[in-house]
């Protein structure tokens, strides 16, 4: 969910959108929120006008790439001679940017459970208990039965589907090691040891898994 989403506006400034603050960013589609142009009569003049849209730009909620974009205006790599390429992330780019706290729901907390009749099928629906504090509720509250995240658990990097297992269950790994691949709207992730152990293997290669959920644990 996006708690905030404030688009910058100005000269040469165009932003294309089709979400707003309360907007959810569902995780079963490409998670492309916004798209920022800028322009100008040269490249300084543009480059100077991206800086200030992305000062003025802000979302919050979800994890995003502004902070890059910013830490990216300020390369000489690229504000300059523009020696970008391929690689450059990986081998120039030297800024070590803090991660983003995701906003990932509480799947602990109390649920409602129901049901609801969809073109003659009948579904079952689980809503936040707290929803219907205000007034009665004809459902039974229940607890959900997911595991709690404890230090040897691995964790799903990204809604995605495990396309790869790089270790063998019961295989010693180190901490960093590339163990498996995850891969959602053709981008593959690595998943990478959290620290070092024996792993083993809670999901199977071609499982969905949501982010931030246990596919494994490295004790």
């Amino acid at each position: 969910m996006l708690s905030l989403f404030e688009a910058p506006f100005g000269n040469g400034v165009r932003v294309d959108t089709g979400v707003r603050t309360g907007s959810l960013v569902s995780s079963h589609f490409d998670s492309l929120m916004a798209k920022l142009i800028v322009i100008g009569p040269t490249r300084e003049v543009a480059i100077a006008r991206a800086k200030r849209a992305l000062k003025q730009f802000k979302i919050e909620g979800v994890a995003s790439v502004l902070d890059f974009h910013r830490a990216v205006l300020n390369e000489p790599d690229f504000t300059d001679e523009f020696n970008v390429h391929t690689r450059w992330i990986e081998n120039d780019f030297k800024q070590e940017l803090k991660p983003t706290k995701r906003g990932i729901p509480n799947h602990q907390q109390p649920m409602l459970l129901s049901y609801i009749e969809i073109d003659g099928k009948l579904h079952r629906l689980g809503l936040p208990a707290g929803m219907f504090a205000q007034g009665p509720a004809t459902a039974v509250q229940v607890q959900t039965n997911e595991p709690e995240v404890s230090a040897e658990h691995l964790l799903a990097p990204i809604n995605g589907v495990i396309s790869a297992w790089k270790v063998e269950n019961g295989e010693q790994v180190t901490e960093g090691q590339v163990v498996a691949i995850m891969e959602a709207m053709k981008m593959e992730v690595q998943v990478l040891a959290h620290r070092s152990g024996v792993i083993q293997i809670g999901a199977e290669k071609g499982a969905t898994c949501h982010a931030e959920t246990v596919i494994g644990s490295i004790n």
